[in-house]
């Protein structure tokens, strides 16, 4: 007798543990679907694609010193050159606004 309480105990631990993963991919599923929705929203608006401007790089460029602008932009984002070189000609140009 005891030997089937076990058997479904084990039955009803496997049947919890399925329908834990189940909800897991669910869940994993609808976090994605909702990360697509927010990446859509924020290109139609063009906002997020670029990471923050950090404020030395204001400084550097109101003191005329372009080339050091774009090294300390390249280093605290990781862009590329050429990323921050089009960024640091948009900041002059006011096209983006430092906070």
């Amino acid at each position: 007798m005891t030997e089937y309480y076990g058997l479904i105990s084990f039955c009803f631990l496997m049947f919890g543990l399925a329908l834990v993963q189940q909800l897991k991919v669910d869940v994993q599923r609808r976090l994605s679907l909702l990360e697509q929705k927010v990446d859509k929203i924020l290109s139609h608006l063009e906002l997020g694609t670029e990471p923050p401007i950090p404020s030395e790089v204001d400084g550097l460029l109101q003191a005329g010193r372009r080339l050091e602008a774009i090294k300390v932009y390249r280093r605290a984002t990781g862009a590329s050159s050429k990323k921050a070189e089009e960024t640091i000609d948009r900041l002059e140009s006011k096209q983006i606004i430092v906070l």
